[in-house]
């Protein structure tokens, strides 16, 4: 290496020196470089450019928001970035507002004109039968773009999704997505699909006095519910009829049949129940009432005659654990025959009568199996439960009895 050093003089000072110095910035000689203290940058002289030619371009970074309504044009943040980078011919910069990449082409002023900035598209690499883009230039996952193998165990939680094996597809958990996590909905909507082919669900107002379903001639919609029973073949023969004449069908009681009051329901003539009949109020017939179906009654049955069931089976054939009843007149002992008056915590029907029976809770102390405790918290006693006592309770007695005969009978 020959032992010649070359010096290289360079001007120095600024940026906004080489850009301001003689009103119209600094003017260097062909080839002449100078360096600006601030902005690290270097600049060679050539065709008389005040300012000279910066050397290489430089990356002014990102900024949230690059344009604005300002007198500049730019945001105060550009401005800032332009300042301290000092911002030139050929620089570029990131809009993240408008996510482009913008070159600036021209460069006659400082702070530059927003129109001397030109944007740069960009798009990634895709694999097209993963990804696409929209018509806004969105990207957007493919239908089936994404399928069970792309998914890995560590993409759930195993609290709102869960994933079985390798192969198989993200799943829901039982009870995994509360309605807080459920996007809010328009009042009185439901999510419907009304095509005859699989669809997108779409949004359904119901409105008031209609119903969820569809016509003879409708797709799946808000229906009137006047016009379901308008093209329904429904005739009434158990006591109600619906009036199909009128603009909005309604429902009426035969009265031959049935007749009621605001809280009761009579029975003129004999009613037959196909299904199960559920009753929270009160029955009140004085026909027949008949079910081919079980009947749970929360109220009362008023019944002005007998009424007739068939006993609890008692065959031996299904009882297991058969034991005798043990002391029997020790546990009768305990119970106490009373007469009382039915005070105002009784059922209506039963308020301020005088009855004659035993209290619950003494019959609980020795029989606990006998007493039935109501939804409403009172207790009854099952008599028929009583009789099993009595029955064991006589035969100690008749053992007794005839001890005490033999005894008489030796001493005489």
């Amino acid at each position: 290496m020959a032992d010649i050093v070359t010096k290289i003089q360079f001007r120095q000072g600024t940026d906004a020196q080489r850009r301001t110095a003689n009103s119209t910035g600094v003017v260097f000689s062909t080839g002449e470089p100078g360096f600006c203290i601030d902005t690290k940058r270097v600049f060679i002289g050539g065709d008389n450019l005040a300012g000279g030619w910066p050397v290489g371009i430089q990356n002014i970074g990102l900024v949230d928001k690059l344009f604005d309504s300002s007198p500049t044009g730019f945001t105060a943040e550009a401005l800032a970035a332009f300042n301290l980078k000092g911002v030139t011919l050929g620089d570029i910069i990131y809009d993240k507002d408008t996510r482009g990449i913008y070159a600036l082409t021209a460069f006659s002023t400082f702070p530059p004109r927003s129109t001397d900035f030109v944007k740069y598209d960009s798009s990634p690499l895709l694999d097209s039968t993963q990804f696409q883009y929209n018509s806004q230039k969105e990207l957007q996952i493919k239908q089936g773009g994404i399928g069970p193998q792309q998914l890995g165990f560590t993409t759930v939680d195993n609290i709102t999704l869960a994933k079985p094996s390798y192969a198989s597809p993200l799943q829901l958990k039982a009870n995994g997505v509360a309605n807080g996590y459920l996007a809010q909905m328009a009042s009185y909507t439901v999510k419907i699909n009304n095509r005859s082919s699989t669809s997108d669900p779409t949004d359904q107002v119901i409105q008031p006095n209609h119903v969820l379903g569809r016509t003879n001639t409708s797709v799946l919609t808000s229906v009137p519910f006047e016009a379901i029973f308008q093209e329904a073949n429904y005739v009434g023969d158990n006591g109600i009829l619906i009036d199909k004449t009128l603009a909005a069908p309604k429902f009426y009681l035969d009265t031959a049949m049935l007749s009621s009051t605001p809280l009761k329901l009579y029975l003129k003539k004999a009613t037959d129940v196909q299904g199960n009949l559920g009753v929270t109020g009160v029955i009140t017939g004085s026909s027949s009432l008949s079910l081919a179906g079980n009947a749970t009654v929360q109220g009362t049955i008023y019944c002005r005659n007998d009424i007739i069931a068939y006993q609890p089976p008692s065959d031996i054939k299904i009882k297991d654990d058969i034991r005798l009843i043990d002391s029997p007149i020790e546990k009768v002992k305990q119970l106490n025959g009373c007469s009382f008056t039915f005070n105002q915590d009784a059922p209506e029907h039963l308020q301020n009568k005088s009855s004659y029976g035993l209290i619950a809770q003494d019959v609980e102390k020795v029989l606990p199996h006998a007493i039935e405790e109501r939804h409403t918290g009172i207790k009854g006693v099952n008599y028929n439960n009583i009789t099993p006592l009595l029955v064991e309770c006589i035969k100690a007695l008749s053992e007794k009895v005839e001890a005490l005969e033999n005894e008489i009978q030796k001493s005489s």
